[in-house]
């Protein structure tokens, strides 16, 4: 924990107690790996994209976990939708959404039951198409989320492999499944389209 500290006024010193902040890294192009610090209290998790002009800061819903990759979820547009969890019962938790594009910056804080906001962690998503983020779109990023189809995840994690590319009636978040469509995705980036949804929403 952290004090940020005023001059004295009246005799009394003012101090603003901030929490410490989640460890904030990408893990794809459509996802976020967030730790909540340590704790026995229950925390949601607030994402904002640090977007020209500003965006609309959104929650995290309920988890769901993929064995044996882990803890998944989404954002949630109304708040009530929040998910509270003591940090144990988060863990590490990969976060997807509409607004979760690649190459896209982002804040991410815990907010307590009693509305206290930690100081925010930061990471960015990866390029589209490059799924095991060594900076490059390429053909062997098609054939690692073929072999992540199959099962093979000796190269890729499922986060990195999920592009669940956006459909003809609209945008979506990664959905958490990997298929013929996230190879088609990674073929598509290969060849040099763009992602097909607006990034920084």
């Amino acid at each position: 924990w952290g004090a940020i500290t005023d001059d004295l006024v009246g005799g009394t010193l003012m101090l603003d107690v901030v929490p410490p902040p989640p460890v904030v890294a990408g893990a794809g192009a459509r996802y976020l790996a967030v730790t909540p610090p340590a704790g026995t209290d229950p925390v949601a998790l607030l994402v904002t994209p640090l977007c020209p002009g500003g965006a609309v800061a959104k929650y995290v819903g309920s988890t769901t976990k993929i064995v044996p990759h882990g803890r998944f979820a989404v954002l949630v547009d109304d708040p009530n939708d929040a998910a509270f969890l003591r940090p144990s019962k988060w863990g590490t938790v990969r976060i997807t959404g509409v607004e979760v594009t690649p190459l896209t910056s982002y804040d991410v804080q815990t907010e307590s039951l009693n509305g206290v906001l930690s100081a925010p962690g930061s990471a960015t998503t990866w390029r589209w198409g490059d799924v095991n983020n060594d900076t490059f779109a390429n053909i062997n990023d098609a054939l690692l989320v073929n072999l992540a189809f199959q099962g093979d995840f000796t190269l890729v994690t499922f986060a990195g492999a999920d592009l669940a590319p956006p459909i003809s009636v609209g945008c979506f978040p990664a959905n958490r499944i990997i298929n013929v469509n996230d190879t088609s995705a990674a073929i598509s980036a290969f060849q040099g389209n763009l992602f097909p949804c607006p990034v920084c929403p």
